[in-house]
Parts: C-alpha cells; structure tokens; sequence
C-alpha cells in the first residue's frame, strides 16, 4: 500500500479510527487509575505496618537504656522490667511479621530480625552487672543491625513502584 492509499483509507473511515483511539484511551485510563488506587491503598498499609513498627522500636529503646544502667553497675534489674521488655519484644517480632506478610522477599529479613531479639531477650535475662555486660552490648548491636535491615526492607520497597 501506497501512502497515499493509507491516507485515504483513513479519511473515509476517520469515526473508526477516533471511536478505536477513544476506545484505547479510555482502558488505558481506567488502568492507570486503577492501578494507582491500588498502590495508594497498598502504601497507606505498608506507612501503618511500619509505624507500628517504629513505635514498638521506640518502646525497646526506652528499656534498653534501663539495661544500659545495669551493664554500667548504676541500677540492678527486677523480673518485672525483664518481663516488660520480653513483651516489647515480642510486639516488635509482631509488626516486623505484619510487614514481612507485606513485602516479597523479607523473610529472611523478618527471620534475622527474630533472631536478634531472642537473642537480646536471653541476654537482657542473663545479664547481673558490667561483669557480663558484654552479651547485652553485643545483641544490642544485633537487633540494631537487624532493625536497620528491616528500615532499609520497608524504604526500598515504599520506592519500588512509580507514583
């Protein structure tokens, strides 16, 4: 075919052609937004996962500088505090799950995570004074190690997708 063949094959069939490109602009439209709605629902989720997140981090940090006494010989430790800080730890455990459920490809991330709060766990219990003060410092570095990797998990997947 001819140019000029095409030209006039489309100035006889010109509604055709508008009613198609209509036609496509619209679907692609309605992808679009629903695509977006989906992700904006699906961001908002991950924002609220990861605020709880961060609130039970804050929560951990406010009893590890209790610890810190107690690795130091200022304070010593009661049951009750040890207790306290298992139950932070295990909310944290539990937001870090809800947000693994959240993002392909963390579990990994959310097993070391665990494993560095049981470990923080067993230490804050073992701990008497700045004796074996050296287990506490060292999961204490763990679990912050861990709690980067799952900030660094949840930033690269809130930048994954385009907006």
């Amino acid at each position: 075919m001819t140019m000029g063949k095409i030209a006039s094959l489309v100035k006889r069939h010109i509604w055709v052609w508008s009613l198609v490109l209509g036609f496509i602009s619209f679907g692609g439209g309605f992808v679009a937004s629903y695509y977006q709605q989906y992700r904006s629902t699906y961001l908002d989720g991950l924002r609220k996962n990861y605020e709880q997140f961060q609130e039970s981090s804050q929560r951990i940090d406010d009893s590890l500088k209790l610890f810190s006494d107690v690795a130091r010989g200022l304070k010593t430790k009661t049951p009750d505090e040890v207790e306290v800080l298992r139950n932070k730890l295990l909310r944290s455990v539990d937001s870090v799950r809800e947000l693994s459920r959240r993002i392909d490809g963390t579990l990994s991330v959310a097993k070391n995570y665990e494993r560095a709060v049981v470990r923080l766990a067993d230490a804050a219990d073992e701990i008497t004074g700045p004796y074996d003060g050296k287990s506490l410092v060292e999961a204490v570095n763990e679990y912050y190690l861990a709690q980067q990797t799952v900030e660094a998990a949840v930033i690269k997947e809130d930048t994954k997708f385009l907006r």
